[in-house]
């Protein structure tokens, strides 16, 4: 069943990134890579 009113709420949908391109873009800490 869809609806025409179905998520009203959502004003944009933004893509994420996946773990990879986050990993290159903000490298993990020693530390943090010990976890």
């Amino acid at each position: 069943m869809n609806y025409q009113n179905d998520d009203l709420r959502i004003k944009e949908i933004n893509e994420l990134l996946p773990p990879v391109a986050l990993l290159e873009k903000f490298p993990a800490t020693e530390n943090a890579a010990n976890t």
